[in-house]
Protein backbone atom coordinates (compact mmCIF):
# COMPACT_ATOMS: atom_id res chain seq x y z
CA UNK A 1 0.00 0.00 0.00
CA UNK A 2 2.88 2.34 0.77
CA UNK A 3 4.09 2.03 -2.83
CA UNK A 4 0.92 3.80 -3.94
CA UNK A 5 1.82 6.99 -2.09
CA UNK A 6 5.63 6.95 -2.19
CA UNK A 7 7.27 8.76 -5.10
CA UNK A 8 10.09 7.01 -6.92
CA UNK A 9 10.95 10.11 -8.94
CA UNK A 10 14.22 11.88 -8.19
CA UNK A 11 14.22 15.11 -6.19
CA UNK A 12 15.37 17.82 -8.57
CA UNK A 13 17.26 20.94 -7.50
CA UNK A 14 15.19 24.15 -7.43
CA UNK A 15 17.30 25.74 -10.16
CA UNK A 16 16.51 22.85 -12.51
CA UNK A 17 12.82 23.06 -11.62
CA UNK A 18 12.75 26.81 -12.33
CA UNK A 19 14.60 26.40 -15.62
CA UNK A 20 12.30 23.55 -16.67
CA UNK A 21 9.24 25.65 -15.90
CA UNK A 22 10.59 28.67 -17.81
CA UNK A 23 11.67 26.55 -20.78
CA UNK A 24 8.36 24.69 -20.93
CA UNK A 25 6.34 27.89 -20.67
CA UNK A 26 8.44 29.60 -23.31
CA UNK A 27 8.20 26.71 -25.76
CA UNK A 28 4.43 26.41 -25.29
CA UNK A 29 4.10 30.17 -25.83
CA UNK A 30 6.19 29.88 -29.02
CA UNK A 31 4.01 27.05 -30.29
CA UNK A 32 0.91 29.09 -29.45
CA UNK A 33 2.22 32.12 -31.31
CA UNK A 34 2.99 30.00 -34.36
CA UNK A 35 -0.26 28.04 -34.17
CA UNK A 36 -2.78 30.86 -34.02
CA UNK A 37 -4.42 29.62 -37.22
CA UNK A 38 -5.46 26.30 -35.66
CA UNK A 39 -7.28 25.11 -32.59
CA UNK A 40 -4.70 25.72 -29.87
CA UNK A 41 -6.35 23.31 -27.45
CA UNK A 42 -5.74 20.43 -29.83
CA UNK A 43 -2.25 21.67 -30.59
CA UNK A 44 -1.32 21.92 -26.92
CA UNK A 45 -2.74 18.51 -25.98
CA UNK A 46 0.00 16.69 -27.82
CA UNK A 47 2.89 19.09 -27.58
CA UNK A 48 2.82 20.77 -24.15
CA UNK A 49 3.71 17.49 -22.40
CA UNK A 50 6.58 17.06 -24.87
CA UNK A 51 7.90 20.45 -23.79
CA UNK A 52 7.80 19.31 -20.17
CA UNK A 53 9.86 16.22 -20.96
CA UNK A 54 12.59 17.90 -23.01
CA UNK A 55 13.03 20.74 -20.53
CA UNK A 56 12.60 18.89 -17.22
CA UNK A 57 14.03 15.46 -18.10
CA UNK A 58 16.39 16.02 -21.05
CA UNK A 59 18.35 12.88 -20.21
CA UNK A 60 15.34 10.55 -20.49
CA UNK A 61 15.26 8.28 -23.55
CA UNK A 62 11.68 9.44 -24.29
CA UNK A 63 12.94 13.05 -24.40
CA UNK A 64 15.56 12.56 -27.09
CA UNK A 65 15.06 14.25 -30.48
CA UNK A 66 14.43 11.00 -32.35
CA UNK A 67 11.76 10.02 -29.84
CA UNK A 68 10.08 13.44 -29.89
CA UNK A 69 9.97 13.89 -33.66
CA UNK A 70 9.60 10.21 -34.55
CA UNK A 71 7.02 9.51 -31.85
CA UNK A 72 4.82 12.40 -32.88
CA UNK A 73 5.06 11.58 -36.60
CA UNK A 74 4.40 7.86 -36.13
CA UNK A 75 1.49 8.43 -33.74
CA UNK A 76 -0.12 11.06 -35.93
CA UNK A 77 0.22 8.80 -38.98
CA UNK A 78 -1.43 5.94 -37.10
CA UNK A 79 -4.25 8.24 -35.98
CA UNK A 80 -4.75 9.50 -39.52
CA UNK A 81 -4.84 5.94 -40.82
CA UNK A 82 -7.46 4.84 -38.29
CA UNK A 83 -9.41 8.06 -38.88
CA UNK A 84 -9.47 7.33 -42.62
CA UNK A 85 -11.58 4.20 -42.08
CA UNK A 86 -15.06 5.04 -43.42
CA UNK A 87 -17.52 5.81 -40.62
CA UNK A 88 -20.67 3.99 -41.64
CA UNK A 89 -23.02 1.51 -40.06
CA UNK A 90 -21.81 0.26 -36.69
CA UNK A 91 -18.69 2.43 -37.08
CA UNK A 92 -20.74 5.63 -36.82
CA UNK A 93 -21.46 7.95 -33.91
CA UNK A 94 -19.80 9.01 -30.69
CA UNK A 95 -19.11 5.49 -29.45
CA UNK A 96 -17.39 4.60 -32.71
CA UNK A 97 -15.33 7.78 -32.48
CA UNK A 98 -14.26 6.86 -28.95
CA UNK A 99 -13.38 3.33 -30.05
CA UNK A 100 -11.44 4.66 -33.03
CA UNK A 101 -9.51 6.99 -30.71
CA UNK A 102 -8.74 4.10 -28.37
CA UNK A 103 -7.58 1.95 -31.30
CA UNK A 104 -5.40 4.80 -32.58
CA UNK A 105 -3.85 5.21 -29.12
CA UNK A 106 -3.16 1.49 -28.77
CA UNK A 107 -1.70 1.08 -32.25
CA UNK A 108 0.43 4.20 -31.88
CA UNK A 109 2.02 2.64 -28.79
CA UNK A 110 2.74 -0.55 -30.76
CA UNK A 111 4.23 1.44 -33.63
CA UNK A 112 6.39 3.65 -31.42
CA UNK A 113 7.70 0.69 -29.44
CA UNK A 114 8.37 -1.35 -32.58
CA UNK A 115 10.23 1.57 -34.17
CA UNK A 116 11.98 2.49 -30.89
CA UNK A 117 10.70 6.08 -30.89
CA UNK A 118 8.55 5.93 -27.75
CA UNK A 119 7.37 9.37 -26.71
CA UNK A 120 4.32 9.11 -24.40
CA UNK A 121 2.82 12.56 -25.17
CA UNK A 122 2.59 11.57 -28.85
CA UNK A 123 -0.29 9.21 -28.06
CA UNK A 124 -2.47 12.31 -27.68
CA UNK A 125 -1.75 13.23 -31.32
CA UNK A 126 -2.93 9.81 -32.47
CA UNK A 127 -6.25 10.34 -30.70
CA UNK A 128 -6.62 14.00 -31.72
CA UNK A 129 -6.05 13.43 -35.43
CA UNK A 130 -8.25 10.34 -35.43
CA UNK A 131 -11.31 11.85 -33.76
CA UNK A 132 -11.11 15.33 -35.32
CA UNK A 133 -10.85 14.16 -38.91
CA UNK A 134 -7.56 15.97 -39.50
CA UNK A 135 -6.08 15.66 -42.96
CA UNK A 136 -2.73 14.22 -43.95
CA UNK A 137 -1.27 17.73 -44.10
CA UNK A 138 -1.47 17.66 -40.28
CA UNK A 139 1.69 15.52 -40.39
CA UNK A 140 3.66 18.46 -41.75
CA UNK A 141 2.00 21.23 -39.76
CA UNK A 142 1.65 21.10 -36.86
CA UNK A 143 3.22 17.69 -36.14
CA UNK A 144 6.61 17.88 -37.85
CA UNK A 145 6.99 21.64 -37.47
CA UNK A 146 6.03 21.64 -33.78
CA UNK A 147 8.25 18.67 -32.98
CA UNK A 148 11.24 20.31 -34.62
CA UNK A 149 10.53 23.59 -32.84
CA UNK A 150 10.39 21.81 -29.48
CA UNK A 151 13.67 19.97 -30.11
CA UNK A 152 15.39 23.10 -31.45
CA UNK A 153 14.19 25.22 -28.54
CA UNK A 154 15.37 22.57 -26.08
CA UNK A 155 18.79 22.36 -27.71
CA UNK A 156 19.24 26.14 -27.52
CA UNK A 157 17.80 26.37 -24.00
CA UNK A 158 20.01 23.67 -22.54
CA UNK A 159 23.08 25.05 -24.29
CA UNK A 160 22.54 28.49 -22.76
CA UNK A 161 21.55 27.22 -19.31
CA UNK A 162 24.47 24.83 -18.95
CA UNK A 163 22.58 21.61 -19.63
CA UNK A 164 23.09 18.92 -22.23
CA UNK A 165 20.53 18.06 -24.90
CA UNK A 166 20.40 15.72 -26.62
CA UNK A 167 21.73 13.72 -23.72
CA UNK A 168 24.83 11.81 -24.77
CA UNK A 169 24.21 8.69 -22.65
CA UNK A 170 20.76 8.25 -24.21
CA UNK A 171 22.26 8.06 -27.70
CA UNK A 172 23.41 4.59 -28.72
Amino acid sequence: MRALVTSTQPRLPWRRIALAALGTGGAVALLGALGTSMDLTLLFLGFAPSCLLVFALPEAPVSQPTAVVGGHLVSAAVGLGIGAIPHTGWWDGELASALAGALAAALSVVAMLALRVLHPPAVANAVVVCVTGAGWSYLLAPVLVSSIIIVGAAMLWHRFTGGTYPHRSAIR
